[in-house]
């Protein structure tokens, strides 16, 4: 949009289709059919088939931890861990959940997978 060494009637003219691009409502909604087709057009994205951990389990894990880490005892940043992850037949039973910190979360991972590089020491 190389505007220097136009003339201003040419200036004027490009300064106004760019402002009915933005406010002109017949403009927006054209816009809106190319969107929707370039949203059709798209690849579909693979569905996640992982079911969620039901609140249930949750909050009999958190209960029966005391809302806690069950390394370190922090109460803070807390996520659920798979005893036996759901990709090798891990349930979400609360039985096959446990509280773990963040850090505590990241070290288990790193143990299970030597070949990347270790979290940073707790």
């Amino acid at each position: 949009m190389a505007l220097l060494g136009k003339g201003k009637e040419e200036v004027l003219l490009r300064a106004t289709e760019v402002l009915l691009d933005k406010v002109d409502p017949e403009r927006k909604a054209e816009r809106a059919v190319v969107s929707a087709r370039k949203a059709k057009a798209k690849p579909p994205v693979a569905t996640q088939t992982r079911q969620p951990i039901p609140a249930a389990s949750k909050h009999r894990v958190a209960l029966e931890q005391g809302y806690q880490c069950a390394e370190c005892e922090s109460v803070r940043h807390l996520n659920y861990h798979h005893l036996k992850p759901v990709s090798e037949g891990g349930s979400n039973d609360a039985a096959n959940l446990r509280l773990l910190c963040y850090a505590h979360h990241r070290v288990v991972h790193a143990r299970k997978q030597p070949n990347q590089t270790a979290p940073p020491p707790v």
